[in-house]
């Protein structure tokens, strides 16, 4: 299983980190974990045209996580090929949404090509390479009465389980802490590094790798802060950059 990690800024770009994108290979099938701009652009650059993608998941509807996708669905549709699909996986039934900025800028739904489903907790996805099982966060307050609009996902492939927090409250409360997997990706940007350590102390994780960083972890100084306060855990912890690439 490769992943790459194209986007591993937070709601801000930076000289040095996009929004927020993960490209996840495996056995030869492409999946996508949110879509922060410009991730169809890095996509191309890496030479995989965006409509090889089988599916991508959206942790939450904030712009960081989903501004990249008018650019995704114009690539997946604008040069299709026989036998291709995509499943997009939204955090909250927003189709009609989509459709309309789509209409608008003078595209076609070609539902042949691409379907909208909105993610609900529990499994999601499993084609028999991949599975995703969604679980709630609490990074989005929802409205009363609905259900959770925001969330964590577990990838499961090749005997590994991936934990991906998704975005996470300030007092890392809603960290899906009951999941267990061997390696954990996890935004760095929302939380006390010191909150974070009571709970990553409690787990026997065999890589930690940080994505969604925060402006102070930036640049080397910055990295050696946040790497030293996890510098006691008995499993490797690493900060992932744009375009890095991880055999899991």
């Amino acid at each position: 299983m490769r992943m790459i990690t194209l986007g591993t800024g937070h709601g801000n770009f930076t000289a040095t980190r996009y929004k927020s994108a993960t490209l996840f290979e495996i056995e030869g099938r492409l999946y996508l974990l949110d879509c922060g701009s410009p991730a169809a652009a890095s996509l191309t650059r890496l030479g995989i045209p965006c409509r090889d993608l089988r599916a991508v998941f959206i942790t939450h509807m904030h712009l960081d996580h989903v501004g990249g996708l008018p650019d995704l669905l114009y690539a997946i549709i604008r040069y299709p090929v026989a036998g291709q699909h995509a499943d997009i996986y939204l955090a909250e039934n927003r189709t009609a949404e989509l459709y309309g900025f789509m209409h608008s800028m003078h595209l076609s739904e070609h539902p042949e090509y691409l379907d909208f489903r909105t993610v609900t907790p529990g499994r999601i996805f499993d084609d028999g390479v991949l599975a995703v099982t969604a679980l709630p966060t609490d990074h989005i307050a929802g409205r009363p009465g609905e259900g959770p609009i925001t969330f964590a996902y577990l990838l499961e492939a090749e005997g590994k389980r991936i934990l991906c927090s998704g975005d996470l409250r300030h007092d890392f409360a809603d960290f899906p802490a009951g999941c267990d997997a061997d390696i954990l990706m996890c935004e760095a940007t929302h939380y006390r590094p010191e909150r974070a350590l009571e709970v990553f102390r409690t787990k026997a994780y065999k890589r930690l790798i940080f994505n969604h960083v925060h402006d102070p972890w930036h640049g080397e100084e910055g990295e050696k802060k946040l790497l030293s306060y996890y510098e006691d855990l008995p499993y490797p912890v690493e900060i992932a950059h744009d375009g890095d690439e991880f055999i899991l």
